[in-house]
């Protein structure tokens, strides 16, 4: 591990530093609080009809990066005890009629939508304590469970995932794991009014109305049993599981099946214009099961969220074949001729590029969509289709800036550019289900054009912290939620600034991804991960070829910070450009460091800033410190 000494005398640390500091704090002192109002005599509050199990996963899934930042190590043991909790919890008594239980400490049967969401909280666990025995040898069996035969997830022959739900207890077609019958009904509920039909060519059927009479809804949950079958595009997202067994153990079997699945999916994006198809069925491939049609498949282009999902399996599958082939041009090329499509079928607006995010056949589309005021309307005031696509909205972020943050392409970052075009400069908001959603903000930092960004979300981010803990509080001790994601809005676990400023990199694709990052501190003095007590820091700049972070060390005693390059380790330092002060006077320094890791140390009372020469994923991806043999 090279080390170096760096850092020039400061009289007032910068603003930024001091409110990065605090959310740490802040988001430390959260836990005993929050675990107050919610884990009243050790038993999560939990609304009384079971609920879902992917939410009672994640509603705290930013707590092993609470402690991964550097915060205290309760975080950790909390987030544990949450994960541990909830499996025993939801396998003794049943998450209620829509989901399924846990069997063998995992999902038993489920889409990758939802256990996507749900081993967020593991995932990062793992990252955070990869050391830790029991979760080790949990990720090698869950990720077994698309490798061993036992279980009948995987099909060997044809390289692709039997059915679009899978677990511990093997492959369903049926979207109720509880209906053991030939027959489906697919009827009404309010919740499916904004997602609108899955097909618009069943009879009689042109509304989610409609299927509130029992012959319809037969209807449709015949063509339902028939159409959604094989593998589905929302797979992609099992390459986390496989991934994080590749991180802890660094076995080939998992690398070669990532490898794998995602070159079938690549292929059969080739085969279809460029645009990933939402099915694959085993035998005759593309449209085996949906009339010849590349959309129609479970959680898939027309139902229920198009885009918004598949993006985030498409990303997370590009971002882990990238890490593990350590090529991020393997694979890229479905993310961007899928995107390009989009950006095709297009419309703008008032100087905003909106982009389908949803295809499907010819119909009534005389509905409210999730997102009304964004979606773009026809003369009458239906949801706009054209040429099969609908739902024309603005692209969220996330997606665009993920696939430039993962291959540093300019082409890629022109995209970026062009679907963020109009909306500049972006609000800084309170995000969705992971307190994130504010990419767009800090891509225009990192492009130079928002120097405000760290004060500005680490400010939002103690307002939203305390305001969640203020509620949690008012909350009585016998509090009964009404639903199964309260929890996902109002935990005061908000991580996204600190992650994109402390390490460069956006927050994890929420269906499923891994985290991503240029910079990763470390402790060596408490050998733990995270910034050192009194240390802040700020990623500030970031090419392909170079990363820059500033460093300030706000108390009086020295500190030393260990930085690794890349999440995993999968960067390499080249030469590291510095300045320090000797006798009053500044010296410039170079550092040739040729390894992952640089160890700088800190006198009190500095700030340092250093330019470090990057090549990426020029090393071997793992979860080990960077002390470990």
């Amino acid at each position: 591990m090279q080390s170096i000494t760096a850092g020039e005398p400061i009289d007032q640390p910068p603003e930024w530093a001091i409110l990065e500091r605090q959310c740490l704090e802040l988001l430390s002192d959260a836990v005993d609080p929050t675990w107050e109002t919610y884990y009243p005599d050790g038993e999560l509050v939990w609304p009384t009809d079971g609920g879902g199990t992917d939410d009672a996963y994640e509603c705290f899934s930013n707590l092993p990066l609470v402690y991964l930042l550097g915060g205290h190590e309760q975080a950790l043991t909390a987030a544990i005890e949450h994960w541990e909790h909830v499996t025993t919890r939801f396998a003794r008594d049943g998450p209620g009629d829509a989901h399924t239980d846990i069997v063998d400490e995992y999902f038993a049967t489920h889409d990758w939508m939802h256990m996507g969401e749900g081993n967020q909280l593991f995932y990062h666990i793992c990252l955070a304590a990869p050391d830790h025995q029991r979760f080790r040898e949990r990720a090698v069996r869950f990720a077994d469970l698309y490798l061993d035969p036992h279980y009948d997830n995987w099909d060997p022959d044809s390289g692709l995932i039997r059915a679009p739900n899978t677990g511990s207890d093997g492959p369903t077609d049926r979207t109720n794991p509880e209906d053991e019958t030939d027959t489906h009904t697919w009827g009404y509920a309010d919740w499916k009014d904004p997602y609108h039909l899955p097909f618009t060519d069943i009879e009689g059927i042109e509304s989610v109305e409609d299927l509130r009479d029992p012959a319809a809804a037969a209807r449709m949950g015949e063509a339902v049993v028939e159409r959604w079958r094989g593998d589905t595009a929302v797979n992609l997202a099992v390459t986390s599981l496989l991934a994080n067994a590749y991180l802890l153990t660094g076995e080939e079997k998992y690398r070669k099946w990532i490898l794998d699945y995602v070159d079938r999916w690549a292929d059969a994006t080739a085969e279809n214009d460029g645009i990933l198809p939402d099915n694959i069925g085993l035998a005759t491939g593309t449209g085996e099961h949906t009339g010849g049609k590349w959309y129609g498949n479970y959680y898939g282009w027309t139902w229920p969220h198009g885009w918004l999902i598949l993006g985030d399996s498409l990303l997370t599958a590009i971002e882990n074949v990238g890490l593990v082939a350590g090529d991020p041009e393997h694979g890229a090329k479905m993310a961007r001729t899928t995107i390009d499509a989009l950006v095709e079928a297009g419309i703008e607006r008032d100087g905003v590029l909106h982009v389908p995010f949803k295809h499907g056949d010819r119909g009534t589309f005389e509905y409210e969509p999730l997102n009304p005021n964004r979606v773009l309307r026809d003369a009458d005031g239906a949801v706009l289709w054209r040429d099969g696509w609908f739902e024309i909205q603005p692209m969220q972020a996330a997606h665009p800036v993920h696939l430039y943050q993962m291959t540093g392409a300019p082409a890629d970052r022109a995209r970026a550019d062009r679907l963020l075009e109009g909306r500049t400069p972006q609000p800084i908001q309170a995000g969705g289900k992971d307190a994130g959603g504010n990419e767009g903000p800090w891509y225009e930092f990192i492009s130079g054009n928002r120097p405000t960004y760290p004060v500005d979300i680490f400010r939002h981010t103690i307002t939203h912290v305390a305001t969640m803990l203020d509620l949690a509080r008012g909350r009585q001790c016998n509090y009964v939620p009404e639903d199964d994601e309260f929890l996902n809005r109002d935990s005061p676990f908000d991580v996204e600034g600190l992650i994109q400023c402390i390490l460069g990199g956006p927050m994890p694709l929420y269906n499923g991804g891994l985290l991503r990052s240029r910079m990763r501190p470390f402790d060596p003095d408490r050998k733990r991960p995270g910034l050192p007590i009194d240390v802040a820091a700020l990623v500030s700049e970031i090419t392909p070829t170079q990363t820059t972070i500033e460093l300030v060390n706000i108390g009086a005693r020295k500190r030393t910070v260990a930085l690794q390059a890349g999440t995993f380790g999968e960067h390499v330092f080249d030469d590291v450009h510095y300045d320090i002060r000797i006798n009053g006077r500044r010296q410039r320094r170079t550092a040739t460091v040729d390894g992952s890791v640089l160890s700088v140390t800190l006198p009190g009372a500095t700030a340092a800033r250093l330019e470090c020469g990057t090549r990426r994923f020029a090393s071997q991806p793992t979860y080990d410190a960077p002390w470990d043999d």
